[in-house]
């Protein structure tokens, strides 16, 4: 079971290269990922690779919103989007924010 704040590499990335983060931010944030763990998107993963495919087929996701819903669902997250694709999944605990 991951630590208290999992992270996707996905997740990190998809952070780490908006467009207008401050540096301040950008190092907060790098604190809080080494606090956490990093939930492997690796073949062995079966649960989350099944739930991946699962969710990507019925809902017709894009991969990666496939990815951090199928991740978030298996491991019993709360996932932070303001995307209102995922508004599509039920069961999946969404966090909406405002920059």
């Amino acid at each position: 079971m991951p630590a208290l704040w999992p992270f996707l590499l996905l997740s990190i990335v998809e952070f780490l290269s908006f467009p207008h983060l401050i540096e301040k931010d950008k190092n907060i944030f790098k604190e809080i990922v080494a606090e956490g763990s990093v939930i492997s998107l690796d073949y062995e993963n079966a649960e989350l690779i099944n739930a991946i495919v699962d969710i990507r087929k019925t809902y017709r996701l894009k991969l990666p919103d496939a990815i951090l819903a199928a991740t978030a669902l298996t491991y019993d997250c709360q996932l932070v989007s303001n995307d209102k694709e995922l508004q599509k999944v039920p069961g999946l605990s969404i966090i909406r924010f405002t920059l």
